[in-house]
């Protein structure tokens, strides 16, 4: 061979028999560099020649081409050696190559949660997406946040997860969503009574369901009733509605509002009338405690009636008056009754008046007077007045023709009415004057009749007879 600088511009002849050595020639075997991803098997390890010659394509004995790296090696660079190969035309040398592992890639992604407002928040939670060789998660853990609190109001909250780490990773994060909902609100009417005839009470509701400290909805229900002040006794629904809040799904639930029968207390009046002869019925009307506004005793049904010891009552004494028959859907009656008092009537007993001549005894007076009832009632007769009677006078014998203010007077004490008052009246005596001259009787024979007793004499005047016991 021809060498040296600037062999290549000569060509060389051999001229006649010669001897020449064929030497080996040189190949270097190459290793190809190679990569894979983490976890993925190892690709195909391939080798370059350099030196082939003649056609060859190959040394006669191929390499062995191996590597440290395995399909589950982390990410670094491993050698790719080749070794072994024989051919008897080359002097073989070889030149490593690499293998690279690079990272594989790795999502995490926040998982969707939802929660009703005011309750905690859930767990956060990801899910992985290409991890491999048995890896159950990266070396270092996500932190998993969202921006909304136990407290924050409905709404859609960002989950987002950041600072995982894994050297054979290569992590890509994927946004989740907290979904606050509206949490149930059940707003209840607080069932009422009320008697009838009164105002409405106060309409009040319950809250079950708020939560965060929260005392009412963002805006009040309304509560009504159908029933009014003189709604009659029943039940009545209570409803509220219209409340409104941004953070609650609200249902409601009717109350009642029950109407009783109101306490009506119905009172006979007391009477008191004097003694009349007819027998008592009915009463002296009533006193009505508890009607409601503008009702009467019209608004009862039924027929007033009375009963008690004063029906049918005549005489003097005390009875009893006790109202009753009327009712009412509306109300629980509650009869009082009361008393009849009859009192006794005044009756006169008068003197009957006298006329008499002056100089008539007293006695005669007295024993002559005669009395009337002035006006028994009801079918009374004298029958109706028990005891005796007598009288007293002021007139004397020697009383005047002509006097004034003489009478007699009837004395009652001895006298009981069980209906009647008595009331003595005087009657009047007139005195008028005697006969010219008295008449002289002498109504013995003057005839000794040997009875031992005196005669007497007698002096009548208008049928008055007096005796005479002695002249003068």
């Amino acid at each position: 061979s021809l060498t040296g600088t600037g062999s290549g511009n000569y060509t060389l002849t051999i001229q006649g028999p010669s001897a020449a050595t064929i030497t080996m020639k040189t190949l270097i075997i190459t290793a190809v560099n190679k990569t894979k991803v983490y976890g993925a098997i190892l690709p195909v390890l391939t080798v370059a020649y350099t030196g082939l010659v003649n056609g060859d394509a190959a040394p006669s004995t191929l390499p062995t081409i191996s590597t440290t790296a395995l399909a589950s090696s982390p990410v670094g660079a491993y050698p790719i050696t080749a070794s072994g190969a024989v051919d008897a035309n080359y002097s073989i040398s070889y030149t490593a190559g690499t293998l690279t592992v690079s990272k594989a890639g790795l999502t995490i992604t926040a998982v969707d949660k939802t929660k009703i407002y005011g309750a905690a928040l859930p767990a956060l939670t990801v899910t992985y997406a290409g991890l491999v060789n048995g890896d159950l998660a990266p070396t270092t853990l996500p932190t998993i946040s969202t921006t909304a609190l136990a407290s924050s109001p409905v709404d859609t909250y960002p989950i987002t997860v950041s600072a995982a780490a894994d050297v054979n990773y290569t992590i890509n994060y994927v946004s989740g969503t907290l979904t606050v909902n509206k949490a149930p609100l059940t707003i209840t009417a607080e069932n009422k009574t009320k008697a009838y005839g009164e105002v409405n009470p106060i309409l009040t509701y319950t809250y079950s369901g708020l939560v965060n400290g929260e005392l009412a909805t963002f805006t009040w229900p309304n509560i009504i009733t159908t029933a009014l002040p003189n709604s009659p006794v029943g039940t009545y629904p209570i409803i509220p509605s219209a409340a409104t809040d941004p953070n609650y799904t609200i249902t409601y639930v009717n109350g009642s509002l029950t109407v009783t029968k109101a306490p009506l207390t119905i009172t006979a009046k007391p009477h008191t009338i004097t003694y009349n002869g007819t027998a008592y019925t009915g009463g002296n009307g009533l006193v009505l405690v508890g009607l409601a506004s503008g009702e009467s005793i019209s608004n009862l049904t039924g027929t007033l009636t009375y009963s008690g010891t004063s029906q049918g009552a005549k005489n003097v004494g005390s009875y009893t008056i006790i109202p009753g028959g009327l009712n009412s859907p509306n109300y629980n009656i509650n009869y009082v009754g009361s008393t009849l008092e009859i009192k006794k009537a005044t009756l006169k007993v008068i003197a009957g008046d006298q006329s008499v001549n002056f100089g008539t005894p007293a006695a005669k007076i007295l024993t002559d007077a005669t009395f009337t009832f002035a006006s028994l009632l009801g079918g009374d007769d004298a029958s109706s007045i028990t005891g005796s009677i007598s009288y007293s006078t002021n007139y004397t014998s020697l009383t005047s023709t002509g006097a004034s203010g003489i009478y007699i007077e009837p004395i009652i004490t001895g006298l009981s009415a069980t209906n009647y008052e008595l009331i003595a009246e005087k009657g009047n005596i007139t005195i008028t004057a005697p006969p010219a001259s008295p008449v002289f009787q002498i109504p013995n024979a003057f005839t000794p009749n040997s009875d031992g007793h005196n005669d007497v004499f007698r002096i009548v005047e208008n049928g008055y007879v007096k005796t005479l016991t002695s002249f003068r």
